[in-house]
C-alpha cells in the first residue's frame, strides 16, 4: 500500500499572474484600457512616453491595437514615436490596420505614420493552397469513425 502524501504547493510559475497597474508599466496597462486619467497621471510623473514592454510594444501600440483613438491623441501630443516598432517590426499603423481602427490609421498617418509590414498586417500569417489538402479523403477532426472502419480503410495489420 501507498504512503498518502498531502499535495505539494503549487510552484511560483503555477501562480495567476497579477497584471502590474502600479510602477512605470501602469502607462502601457492603462494605454491599452483606455484610461485617460491614468496615463496622464504616469506622463506626469515623468514614465517615458515610449516606455516599452518585453516584446518591445509601447503604450502607442497598445492604444492603436485596442483602438483607443483619445489615448492616441495624447500620446503622439506628449512625444510618443509614432513609428516605434516592436520585436515583430510592428509599428502602431501596423497594429491599427490589423484591427480595422480606421480612425486610429488615420490619425496615425498624419503623424508621419508608416506600416512597414503593408498588407502583411491584414493578411493571416499562414495560408494553405486548396491543392494541398484533399479533403474528399481526408477524417475531419471531431469525425467518429470506427476502429473497424479506420482498420478497413488503411488496411492496418497486427504484426
Amino acid at each position: 500500500m501507498e504512503e498518502f502524501r498531502p499535495p505539494s504547493p503549487p510552484s511560483k510559475r503555477m501562480q495567476p499572474q497579477m497584471v502590474d497597474s502600479e510602477g512605470p508599466y501602469r502607462l502601457l496597462y492603462c494605454s491599452s484600457k483606455g484610461d485617460r486619467a491614468g496615463v496622464l497621471q504616469e506622463l506626469e510623473k515623468g514614465v517615458e512616453p515610449n516606455l516599452a514592454d518585453y516584446d518591445k510594444r509601447t503604450a502607442l501600440h497598445l492604444a492603436s491595437s485596442e483602438g483607443r483613438a483619445e489615448i492616441v491623441l495624447l500620446l503622439l501630443e506628449r512625444g510618443a514615436d509614432v513609428n516605434s516598432l516592436d520585436r515583430w517590426g510592428r509599428t502602431p499603423l501596423s497594429d491599427a490596420h490589423s484591427f480595422g481602427h480606421e480612425v486610429i490609421c488615420k490619425i496615425l498617418e498624419a503623424k508621419g505614420g508608416i506600416d512597414p509590414v503593408g498588407l502583411d498586417s491584414q493578411t493571416p500569417c499562414y495560408e494553405i493552397h486548396h491543392t494541398e489538402v484533399d479533403m474528399d479523403e481526408a477524417i475531419l477532426i471531431g469525425q467518429v469513425i470506427s476502429y473497424l472502419n479506420f482498420y478497413r480503410r488503411y488496411q492496418v495489420r497486427a504484426s
